[in-house]
């Protein structure tokens, strides 16, 4: 599972109560939560039950599944690391920061300009 929360996850940790759902529950970024069919380690299920969980109104839950379109019904890693999640993954999180956070993006596509274009 892929879970895009920014910042707040450092604040979990900071919490008096100690308690991972009670830091959860105050939980109030934008969050985009990546399940896939395939995975083993973190089970598509819990990831669904996570993100019902989570008290933000600006959440997204996206399933990776062959029957959802995606190239592959990923495993953990693969979701990823491989080919086809760089193709379809990796522009889906793109797109999801970039709505949120454009000054973000503008320094990314910079980085990338500069990245393809520099001479060695």
């Amino acid at each position: 599972m892929l879970v895009v929360m920014l910042l707040k996850l450092v604040s979990l940790k900071k919490l008096k109560s100690g308690s991972f759902w009670d830091g959860f529950r105050e939980m109030t970024q934008a969050a985009l939560v990546i399940a896939s069919i395939g995975d083993k380690t973190d089970p598509a299920g819990g990831c669904e039950t996570m993100y019902q969980r989570l008290p933000t109104l600006d959440k997204q839950y996206v399933l990776l599944a062959r029957k959802n379109g995606h190239a592959q019904d990923y495993d953990h890693v693969g979701m990823v690391v491989s080919k086809d999640a760089q193709a379809e993954v990796w522009p889906l999180i793109l797109e999801w920061t970039d709505k949120r956070f454009p000054a973000g993006a503008k320094a990314i596509n910079k980085t990338k300009i500069k990245a393809t274009t520099s001479v060695s």
